[in-house]
């Protein structure tokens, strides 16, 4: 066994760049870094937030090395068809609710979906479609 050092939750927050709430949160959701518990205290080990932050990295930044030429609308890092939330497409498209809603209204990006009364979403594929599209006209 490795003697590997454990980070305490403020530490691993410190070194994410993130608050202490967000970190306990994200694993409370399932959707932070690896942890270990140890007599009832959350430990972090620097190698899982290294490889989280890379994987975090990876799905948030399509020109990363791990996606840079690939087929994105069939990547196998999402499942076809998936629905993503308001937080995952301002997460890929740096533009405000408004700008996108404007953009809809216009027919100029796809429509939402709605999944509640107040719950909206977007099919990924058509997103990344219109990303792909937007690149592919920026050369003419």
């Amino acid at each position: 066994m490795t003697n590997e050092k454990y980070l305490t939750s403020s530490e691993a927050a410190s070194y994410l760049r993130t608050s202490k709430s967000t970190l306990a949160k994200r694993r409370m959701k399932g959707s932070g870094p690896a942890f270990v518990s140890i007599r009832r205290e959350v430990r972090y080990r620097l190698t899982d937030l290294e490889t989280w932050m890379d994987r975090s990295a990876s799905l948030l930044n399509p020109s990363s090395p791990e996606l840079r030429g690939a087929n994105l609308s069939h990547s196998s890092t999402q499942p076809p068809g998936r629905i993503i939330s308001a937080a995952e497409r301002r997460r890929l498209l740096p533009f405000s609710d408004l700008h996108i809603w404007r953009l809809e209204k216009a027919g100029k990006f796809p429509k939402r979906i709605k999944l509640g009364e107040h719950r909206v979403g977007w099919d990924l594929d058509e997103v990344i479609d219109w990303i792909e599209d937007r690149k592919a006209r920026r050369g003419t």
